[in-house]
């Protein structure tokens, strides 16, 4: 029981992929992607790759019944080509059923291998002396049963002998490099039984010929190396690992008494799932090795090495901390002293480090270079006063390795105020009048608070608007939205915790929000004369007025229009040329401010035009009964109809009569269609000008009456 008994505790847990087989890396070759195509199910699975010319075959038994039916019976393996999704014709490829080897051959390889030991013991064990008693008996027997197909692949993987000798492999000579096979193997006897068989489809050019070992990665350990690669994704390629080292220069040699096989039940907790561990211990620190990975797949053949990785121990272990640390304050700043009753070879020195903060820190070095080892007191002459500093010395090893003393603070009296706030500015909500006011912290670690002070104007005395010191690097002002004032200016002080308050910060401008629109002109005058209106007028008395503008009207007209836009807020005189069309015109002065806002008009003033050329009227407007249910209207277009629109009105019995059809100047008639019978229709007709919006008179009202509906029409 020598071989089964060291195999058996080497594998009692271990994750052998014996159920279906995890996704295999996507840079793998697709023949690797796929797994038996039979699914959970199958009793059989099905390993391929290609080896010296042929093809490789190689069964998985995934249940204790197919592996003891297959070492009693043998298995036969078939093959059909796939020809359009055709898959039914099969060829046997072995006439006799492929067993595992004689018990003499291997007596002959365990004489030289521990593994083929192992399986000589699987394939013909010693039968117990009595048969189990008891009940944990008969379990501890199953368990043993069911495990045993497990170690039987594991170690049919070992080398090419044994995985040749083990029954479980066939090999096959390539053909039809680049065509579609399926390949189905079966326990003989068994071939209909799902769980006795199995299945799987691929490209032989697809078909791996080499694999490379996964990626290795190496660190740094005391007197050790950390090395590590990713299983998972080649789970269903490889069986287990071997490690090899050198010293540069130097051949490799296999540091890894027997193979390492991946192990999900006794993972440690802190490692990632699916990565691989090995940790080897050196004689020294700082001398370098190399390191690479073979890996051994399931047909006994081992992978090209992987990458090397270059690792030296390193020196982890920190040296003894500092004791008996004291702080005092003096005229030079704060005195730090130690000692250092320990007996360390490799003590570099110390740094002395110092927080404004606690004695946790965080703290920050005080000096760039190591004191000597004999130093044992420091001078901080950057000690900043007020609030209690806190210091503590670290003791460094060649390595770098580290420990600190216990903390210890000192006060230095803070007379020194901060620096000035900076960086300040403002964003402005002028919906509401908000004013959000932000500015840099600084580096000083004792601040309180800010203080922050507003005015009207630069020269006048700033008021503060912060009751007490606002702890935040920011504030909201709320700012009177009605005020005249365009600007408002702002400025801020630092206060730190011993109340020393710093300069003022630079002032900051903010334009106010404008919600009042400017004053009103005042228009002293308006004349009309040789076809020119001239207006004479006080312009406003604000002081943001941007631009004017000309505001006119027809007498009689509702609508106001820009008659012209002054970009001189200070003129106070304008003359333009108006048209003879109307009699009189209406003329305003309204003001524009910088943010778009408009005064109201101006006082009205009027003038009349010389030469009034009113509109022509509509000559011979009639409206006649037409046929069935229509009216025929006609009319006499004036001179120059092109530079008019004619309005049609319409009326139904008593109504007034309302605005029905714009039509061009240039029509002389027009049929209205569709109107009911047994009803009185009046119409009139109006010109409009073009050029200004002028409508004439309406002509006289022309009444027509609609007959009833003869039954001949119904």
């Amino acid at each position: 029981m020598r071989y089964f008994t060291t195999i058996l505790f080497l594998l009692a847990f271990s994750g052998l992929p014996v159920a279906n087989a995890q996704q295999a890396n996507p840079d793998f070759a697709r023949e690797m992607q796929q797994d038996t195509a039979a699914g959970s199910d199958s009793g059989l699975g099905l390993k391929i790759r290609k080896y010296q010319g042929d093809v490789l075959i190689k069964i998985v038994p995934r249940q204790t019944d197919a592996f003891i039916h297959f070492k009693n019976n043998g298995w036969h393996l078939e093959r059909a080509r796939v020809s359009n999704g055709d898959t039914s014709d099969f060829q046997l490829l072995n006439d006799e059923p492929v067993r595992p080897a004689s018990r003499e051959r291997w007596e002959q390889l365990a004489r030289d291998n521990q593994s083929a030991g192992a399986i000589l013991e699987l394939l013909f064990p010693t039968p117990p002396q009595q048969a189990p008693q008891t009940f944990m008996e008969r379990v501890e027997s199953h368990t043993t049963l069911n495990n045993r197909h497990f170690f039987y692949l594991f170690l049919s993987a070992d080398n090419r002998d044994i995985s040749e000798a083990s029954g479980l492999e066939y090999r096959h000579e390539i053909s039809g490099g680049s065509r579609e096979y399926v390949y189905r193997a079966f326990i003989k006897g068994y071939q209909d039984s799902t769980g006795h068989s199995g299945s799987k489809t691929l490209q032989m050019q697809y078909v791996p010929e080499q694999y490379r070992a996964p990626e290795l990665e190496g660190g740094s350990l005391d007197s050790a190396a950390l090395l590590s690669w990713n299983h998972t994704d080649y789970d269903d390629v490889f069986v287990s690992y071997d490690l090899e080292r050198s010293q540069p220069g130097g051949d490799y040699t296999r540091i890894t008494d027997v193979p390492l096989v991946y192990n999900r039940q006794t993972r440690p907790s802190d490692t990632v799932e699916g990565s691989m561990y090995h940790v080897d211990s050196l004689k020294e620190n700082g001398v370098m090795h190399h390191y690479r990975l073979v890996a051994h797949d399931y047909f006994g053949i081992s992978s090209q090495p992987s990458n090397v990785v270059k690792v030296e121990g390193k020196d982890q272990t920190a040296p003894p901390a500092p004791d008996r640390l004291r702080a005092q304050p003096t005229s030079r700043g704060v005195e730090i002293v130690w000692q250092y009753p320990h007996e360390t070879e490799d003590l570099a020195g110390f740094y002395v480090v110092r927080s404004g903060r606690s004695l946790d820190g965080p703290f920050e070095r005080l000096h760039k270079e190591l004191l000597q080892p004999g130093r044992m007191q420091y001078v901080d002459e950057s000690s900043l006063p007020g609030n209690n500093q806190y210091y503590a010395v670290a003791a460094f090893d060649e390595a770098g390795n580290y420990s600190m003393s216990d903390g210890i603070s000192a006060a230095v009296r803070d007379t020194v105020p901060p620096d000035p706030p900076a960086g300040l500015e403002a964003r402005l909500d002028s919906s509401r009048g908000l004013v959000a006011l932000r500015w840099n912290t600084g580096e000083a670690d004792d601040i309180t608070g800010y203080r922050v002070f507003r005015s009207l104007s630069r020269d006048y005395e700033f008021v503060q608007v912060t009751d007490t010191p606002t702890v935040y690097n920011a504030y909201v002002d709320t700012l009177n939205l009605n005020a005249l004032n365009s600007k408002v200016y702002y400025k801020v002080v630092a206060v730190d915790d011993r109340w020393n308050h710093s300069r003022f910060s630079d002032v900051l401008e903010v334009t106010r929000p404008d919600t009042i629109a400017p004053t009103k002109a005042l228009l002293t005058g308006a004349s009309y004369a040789k076809g020119r209106a001239t207006l004479e007028w006080e312009p406003s008395s604000s002081q943001d007025v941007e631009k004017q503008y000309v505001m006119y009207r027809g007498e009689g007209q509702n609508q106001w229009r820009i008659l012209d836009s002054l970009s001189d807020p200070g003129k106070d005189r304008y003359s333009t040329r108006l048209p003879d069309t109307i009699r009189a015109w209406q003329l305003a002065i309204q003001t524009v401010d910088d943010n778009g806002l408009r005064s109201g008009l101006s006082n009205i003033r009027k003038v009349v035009v010389e030469g009034y050329n009113p509109l022509p009227p509509v000559k011979d407007f009639q409206a006649e009964k037409g046929g069935g249910d229509q009216v025929q209207l006609s009319w006499e277009t004036p001179r120059g109809a092109q530079n008019y629109r004619l309005m049609l009105y319409r009326a139904q019995g008593e109504g007034q009569p309302l605005l029905y059809e714009t039509l061009e100047g240039t029509r002389t008639a027009y049929t209205d269609t569709g109107l009911p019978a047994d009803t009185t229709y009046r119409y009139q007709v109006a010109l409009k000008r073009r050029s200004d919006g002028v409508v004439s008179p309406r002509s006289q009202s022309q009444q027509v009456q609609l007959g009833p509906t003869s039954k001949g029409d119904r």
